[in-house]
């Protein structure tokens, strides 16, 4: 079961707010993302180039799967960002320690404390991962 998806173009856009002056406003741009040659994913090619010119070794590296047999795997810059794998890591096991803590017949002040910190987490979250909102600005004349 296909279904068509993607990300607009202007979620990828961003303004260089170093550049803004009051005389006209940065235009959005698409920033490049360059390789690291140094950084543990560029590394990690370097190991299997041989291998992969003589065999099919070659992996898709997007878009990113939400089900299906793929859908767990993570890309291999995301896997060699050990501190992103270490952080995520860490999130999990808050999840479920906070399950642990809230299981039925515990204390119902933990269970409210839980939620509302939870709610309040997801609302920073959802802050954070939504498109930048326009603030108006007033010009005096």
């Amino acid at each position: 079961d296909w279904r068509v998806g993607g990300a607009p173009l202007t979620a990828m856009l961003r303004v260089d707010h170093s550049v803004m002056q009051e005389a006209r406003w940065s235009r959005p741009t698409l920033f490049a993302s360059r390789v690291d040659l140094h950084g543990p994913a560029f590394r990690k090619w370097c190991q299997v180039r041989a291998d992969c010119a003589k065999d099919e070794l070659y992996e898709n590296p997007g878009p990113i799967q939400f089900c299906g047999p793929s859908a767990g795997n993570v890309s291999t810059t995301i896997a060699t960002k050990f501190s992103y794998m270490h952080e995520l890591e860490r999130v999990h096991r808050s999840i479920a320690e906070v399950a642990s803590r809230c299981r039925p017949g515990c204390d119902p002040r933990l269970v409210r404390v839980a939620t509302q910190s939870l709610a309040t987490l997801n609302g920073i979250l959802d802050e954070l991962s939504g498109p930048l909102q326009a603030v108006s600005v007033d010009r005096k004349k």
